[in-house]
């Protein structure tokens, strides 16, 4: 006697709610990473140094630049840089 699709369709139960809860999870947790990925890769910038991306500025082993109070760069004031 062959199957029909009625009968495929009706042996398998519906999704349990856990199972219903599980993949919502995943799926806010799927957007959550891909806007963190988003902000890993908006550039950077400080009235002292241009960054770039933030994921390039942490890859790249960069380290910060600090000002000098003596000298401050152009529009910030010494007060600033400290």
């Amino acid at each position: 006697m062959p199957r029909t699709r009625a009968h495929r369709t009706a042996s398998h139960p519906p999704p349990t709610r856990f199972l219903r809860a599980t993949a919502i999870v995943a799926t806010i947790g799927v957007v959550v990473a891909l806007l963190g990925l988003l902000a890993l890769l908006r550039p950077v910038s400080t009235p002292v140094q241009d960054c770039g991306t933030a994921i390039g500025f942490l890859l790249d082993g960069r380290t910060n630049t600090f000002a000098d109070p003596e000298d401050p760069p152009d529009g910030l004031t010494a007060e600033e840089v400290t």
